[in-house]
This record gives C-alpha cells, sequence and structure tokens, in this order.
C-alpha cells in the first residue's frame, strides 16, 4: 500500500467517527482517491446480532465455495499443465 493511500484510509476513518459526532453534525472535509468528501450523520440504528445458527450455515458456505474454488483452479492448472497450447499473435 502506498503511504498516500494509507493516509486516506487514516482520514476516512477518522471523518466517519460518528461515535463522537451528533445527529445532524458534519465531518470537515477530508480527501480520498475519489475526491472530496463531507460525511453528515442523519440516523442511528442499532446493530443486529445474527443467531449462532444462521452465522453456522454462512460459514459453512462461504468455506464450502473456497473448497471449491482452490480445487477448481488446481484442476485448470493441472489441464493447463497436459495440455498443447499454441498461440499465434
Amino acid at each position: 500500500m502506498r503511504e498516500k493511500e494509507g493516509k486516506n484510509d487514516a482520514e476516512w476513518r477518522r471523518a466517519q467517527g460518528s461515535e463522537t459526532r451528533g445527529e445532524g453534525e458534519v465531518s470537515s472535509a477530508f480527501r480520498t482517491a475519489h475526491g472530496f468528501h463531507l460525511l453528515k450523520l442523519t440516523d442511528r440504528k442499532l446493530g443486529d446480532i445474527t443467531p449462532p445458527e444462521k452465522a453456522e450455515k454462512k460459514i459453512t458456505k462461504r468455506l464450502k465455495m473456497m473448497k471449491v474454488g482452490s480445487a477448481t483452479r488446481e484442476y485448470v492448472g493441472v489441464l493447463k499443465q497436459k495440455a498443447t497450447i499454441k498461440m499465434y499473435f
């Protein structure tokens, strides 16, 4: 990561400091790679707590997807090694 990006990330996190900001307050201007920004806190909402059963299902699904993706990449690599590939350009 470049130093400038790290600084922008820190600026973004600082400007998002909604814990100390009251409703209706506006952050000071800050710059990221996408331009200048202002943040205004308009509302506060409490977060949800995911039940363990639902979290377990999501985690299991994600792990299976990762495993299938890894196996697929490995299989394609084996096929590429066995194949005779000619490139014309």
